[in-house]
């Protein structure tokens, strides 16, 4: 009987899929592509002085597949394959030689950072369901950084404040006021699971983007359960402004977020005697100048505070300068000369309850990297 269930439905998927493709108006193929030109990068790793230089590297493909099934209908899908070089510096390591060995570099499936299907609804409401690249940030959500940057900064690629994907529901609209547009969002999320979830409380989060004249701001917050048995809760925020005047723009975010009983404190058997909570923090202020129409300048500035360290007791702290010119040979294939200036520390305890004395580590540097950033 359950074999002839799924047959059925097997074939009743089969046939709704026939008929979309046969139904489809327009259908995409593109993607995006990260290589590195060069690569060089000099510093202290705990007082220890080093350098560092590469050449070419292909860092990532993402593969994009868009259908319109009809007016109302369509279909998003997009991979992510992607090369882990390891050559970003890192606490502990000395900055010198390869951080891999070119053999071991390969490019390899990361998985669907987006597989979205958007219904149309009427008085202008958007429903998208499934693997969601939500618009939570401006520098994460809506790309922004694919167009600035070759290496996206701490607080961008943060997975707890900034970067978000997420398996569930969104219901988007832009109403339009007097004055004012108000672009907003509600989702239902799985909450930490991208393909699945693991508990019956799903995250609920709310942003709404007015922007008034010259200026445009962003407001977000989204809670929820985290763990297998749904009682241990999580939040997240965010908010920004960002103004434009003749060729300068500015734009700056700040975020956050509250994972309750997410670090585990050992005592010196290694044996958990309570959770503490993690409270990350950060913010990114990004100034632009158009040179030219085809040229910009960029300067950047963000900060991350992290109350644990690799998931556990400690601190960690990223205070980063990024300046930057940026080259548009055409709206989506960009040149980009990008520095850092990294000021970056750790604080490590093994447990609080232990007398072993705390590891810390400190990594100061400066990087320039020339690469491509290309979406067709």
């Amino acid at each position: 009987m359950l074999r002839k269930g799924l047959t059925i439905l097997l074939v009743g998927c089969l046939v709704l899929c026939s008929v979309a493709l046969l139904q489809a108006q327009t259908t995409v193929v593109g993607g995006h592509i990260k290589m590195t030109l060069f690569d060089y990068k000099t510093g202290e790793s705990d007082g220890e002085s080093g350098s560092e230089g590469a050449g070419l590297a292909l860092r990532e493909f993402d593969l994009i597949v868009a259908q319109d099934i009809n007016d109302n209908i369509s279909v998003v899908a997009l991979t992510e394959f992607a090369a882990s070089t390891s050559a970003t510096p890192s606490f502990g390591k000395p900055i010198e030689g390869k951080a891999k060995d070119p053999g071991d570099v390969d490019m390899v499936f990361k998985g669907f950072r987006e597989f979205k299907v958007k219904v149309n609804l009427p008085k202008g409401f958007e429903l998208s369901t499934g693997i969601l690249h939500p618009e939570w940030s401006w520098e994460y959500g809506s790309k922004n950084f694919w167009e600035e940057e070759i290496n996206g900064s701490k607080f961008g690629l943060h997975h707890d404040i900034s970067a978000l994907h997420e398996g569930g529901f969104e219901i988007y609209k832009n109403f339009e006021l007097e004055n004012m547009s108000l672009p907003a969002y509600l989702w239902i999320v799985n909450g930490g699971a991208t393909y699945n979830d693991n508990n019956k409380t799903p995250d609920i989060g709310l942003k709404v983007e007015p922007e008034i004249g010259a200026f445009k701001f962003e407001a977000g917050v989204m809670t929820g359960k985290y763990d297998d048995e749904g009682e241990k809760s999580h939040m997240r925020w965010i908010a920004g402004v960002d103004y434009t005047a003749g060729k300068f723009n500015l734009r700056s975010e700040v975020g956050g977020a509250t994972v309750s009983e997410s670090l585990g404190i050992e005592d010196t058997s290694g044996t958990v005697v309570r959770y503490d909570d993690a409270s990350p923090f950060g913010f990114i202020v990004k100034g632009f100048y158009h040179i030219k129409p085809w040229c910009k300048a960029m300067l950047a500035y963000d900060y991350v505070k992290n109350d644990y360290s690799g998931g556990g007791v400690g601190e960690e702290t990223y205070s980063t300068i990024t300046p930057g010119l940026i080259f548009d040979f055409s709206p989506s294939a960009h040149l980009i000369v990008q520095g850092t200036i990294a000021d970056w520390n750790r604080t490590r305890e093994p447990d609080l309850l232990s007398s072993d004395a705390a590891s810390e580590n400190a990594l100061k540097f400066n990087r320039v990297v020339v690469g491509w950033r290309i979406t067709f």
